[in-house]
């Protein structure tokens, strides 16, 4: 005989949030929500624009907005509940990660280029931002995990089981 054994945090299917708005709605509520207080650390911490990181020679406040824009979205599509079409909100999440990954891969890459050329002809300047390599992997595990996220089947909806059934 199988019994259903409790794992740490209990099953996922007893939150109130998976079972009213599915796996991807709580994701986009939570992910969009998680997108609307990033844009915070934007405005509150704003770095120097490193060479060749083209997102972050965006103005600050339109950076912001654009995070805020996105994670509403995402919200919007999360609020509609499992039976609707959530590919827009999907989308909209994966928009500004993927736009730092495209932004320090190329910078990085840039590094990379410029600096094996100097290395064989001095008088080529090194330009890119070396560390860009690291922030570009950062971001494509978020875009990856973003991806496998969509991926999710929505539960359908579970019938109550009555206690004498606890041990199929």
């Amino acid at each position: 005989m199988f019994t259903r054994q409790a794992s740490l945090g209990g099953d996922p299917m007893d939150s109130h949030l998976v079972r009213r708005f599915g796996y991807r709605g709580a994701a986009l509520l939570m992910l969009g929500a998680t997108w609307v207080l990033f844009s915070g650390s934007i405005l509150i911490r704003p770095t120097e624009a490193r060479p060749w990181v083209f997102h972050e020679l965006i103005p600050i406040p339109i950076r912001a907005v654009m995070w805020i824009t996105v994670g509403l979205v995402a919200i919007g599509y999360g609020l509609r509940g499992a039976e609707k079409d959530d590919t827009v909100g999907m989308v909209a999440l994966m928009v500004m990660p993927l736009e730092r990954f495209v932004s320090f891969a190329v910078s990085w890459i840039a590094y990379l280029a410029t600096s094996a050329a100097h290395h064989f002809s001095p008088d080529v300047k090194v330009i890119g931002y070396e560390e860009g390599g690291y922030s570009a992997l950062v971001w494509l595990l978020i875009v990856t995990l973003l991806r496998l996220v969509a991926g999710w089947p929505n539960p359908r909806r579970v019938l109550a089981v009555s206690s004498g059934d606890a041990d199929v």
